[in-house]
């Protein structure tokens, strides 16, 4: 008796849960509680150790040129003294070893909490059409030097229009900033340029990643419904608010795109009666920086 029976849809999700679950296993992001035994700076401890035996040896020279060890009596003090010496360094050692373990320790928490603030979101984006659904939101982070790159995961909606049902797609977007212009005290810049890429993803029955087997020739689409990558230019216009004046943004930017996909630029070059203007479509947007 099977008392697990995952089929379809339930097995696709449980072999991700899966993948995910040994991906978080072996990804490198130690754990605060063990960071400072793995990863503790090896070359400082031993050097407290190297020094403690040092200063040892130094004391044991020390004390025998007091005593003599002929002696009976000179010799159990002498004992006394360098057990009571031990002690002392031991102490020292021991002291020296806790601040460095300890100091490597909140090092590594740094760490460990700076690589999962990168996963925060540094803004978040709103865009009407550019052929990933008539309306798209989702969050975004900026890197580089003068966070030039941008790297947008929007979800979008579709209406059903002609067809049985309403979609939703899903985007990966890539944006590249070369520079911006500030405009007069630096309340407003100007974006002449802005580029990039990005792939949208319809979730949906009707749509396939391969042709299905109604088709005959299996040859006669030749780029799959269901995913569309896409290339675009644009230029945006940015308003940074004053420090204080708002709670939640630091600036808002208001964009627009000219954007084109694979299917359409492939038409274009075979098809001689279609013009660039049937092949691009236009984009609108908001981003709402926040921090």
């Amino acid at each position: 008796m099977k008392l697990l029976n995952f089929k379809g849809r339930q097995q696709k999700m449980l072999r991700l849960y899966l993948l995910c679950a040994i991906f978080l296993q072996f990804v490198h992001l130690p754990t605060p509680a063990t960071a400072s035994i793995r990863t503790c700076d090896t070359i400082s401890i031993r050097q407290i150790h190297k020094n403690y035996r040092l200063q040892l040896r130094t004391s044991k020279q020390e004390i025998k040129k007091s005593f003599s060890e002929n002696n009976p009596y000179s010799y159990a003090k002498y004992r006394s003294l360098l057990g009571e010496e031990r002690e002392k360094l031991k102490y020292g050692r021991d002291s020296l070893l806790d601040i460095a373990i300890n100091a490597k320790y909140m090092e590594n928490l740094t760490n460990y909490r700076s690589s999962w603030s990168r996963l925060i979101p540094s803004y978040s984006k709103i865009q009407i059409a550019g052929g990933i659904g008539t309306v798209a939101t989702g969050p975004g982070w900026d890197y580089g030097g003068k966070n030039q790159w941008e790297t947008d995961l929007l979800i979008g909606y579709l209406p059903k229009y002609e067809s049985q049902e309403w979609k939703i797609t899903l985007t990966l977007k890539q944006n590249y900033i070369p520079w911006s212009i500030k405009i007069g005290t630096g309340r407003f810049e100007f974006t002449p340029l802005t580029c990039g890429i990005y792939g949208c993803f319809v979730i949906g029955g009707d749509f396939w990643l391969k042709e299905p087997l109604r088709y005959p020739d299996r040859s006669y689409y030749r780029f799959p419904t269901k995913i569309r990558g896409h290339i675009f230019l644009g230029e945006r216009i940015t308003l940074n608010i004053k420090p204080g004046s708002s709670r939640a943004h630091k600036s808002i930017s208001f964009y627009y795109e000219i954007c084109t996909n694979d299917l359409a630029l492939m038409s274009i070059c075979t098809n001689k009666y279609l013009t660039f203007r049937d092949a691009t479509s236009l984009a609108f947007g908001l981003k709402f920086q926040i921090f």
